[in-house]
């Protein structure tokens, strides 16, 4: 039952990460990146980190379906922090100069971010269970 279970979490965290770190993080940031002549060099550099930090995140999960268990916590955490820190970043600029997305005056940009990056702790807390679990069993 257990080997069942492990085998579903990775099925789970293998789409998991196609998804959130792959392309909604990465995507993201480089749309940052892209557009960085209107956003200016802050939201250049969050632009670049989201980036990393999606690539880490897919790397840990890469490596954890891998069975190298303890850099891809070291991966992941690493990943999801600098992720976390950025979309406080993005937002709080969001905000604070009142980005609305156009022609939906109810959605706010900061809101889309928040839609878009928060699921990434769907695939981080997998490779934490999966990872943990098997260093643990060691």
């Amino acid at each position: 039952m257990k080997k069942f279970l492990l085998i579903i979490l990775k099925i789970i965290l293998a789409v998991s990460t196609l998804i959130y770190p792959l392309f909604m993080v990465i995507l993201s940031g480089a749309g940052l990146v892209f557009n960085g002549n209107s956003y200016g060099l802050k939201l250049v550099l969050c632009g670049i980190l989201w980036i990393v930090s999606g690539l880490m995140l897919t790397s840990g999960s890469l490596l954890c379906l891998l069975k190298k268990n303890i850099p891809a916590l070291v991966l992941s955490s690493s990943g999801f922090f600098i992720c976390t820190a950025v979309l406080f970043i993005v937002t709080a600029h969001a905000e604070k100069y009142s980005w609305n997305m156009p022609y939906y005056a109810e959605f706010t940009v900061s809101g889309m971010y928040i839609k878009r990056i928060i699921p990434t702790a769907v695939p981080f807390i997998l490779t934490l269970l999966i990872s943990g679990f098997k260093i643990c069993k060691k």
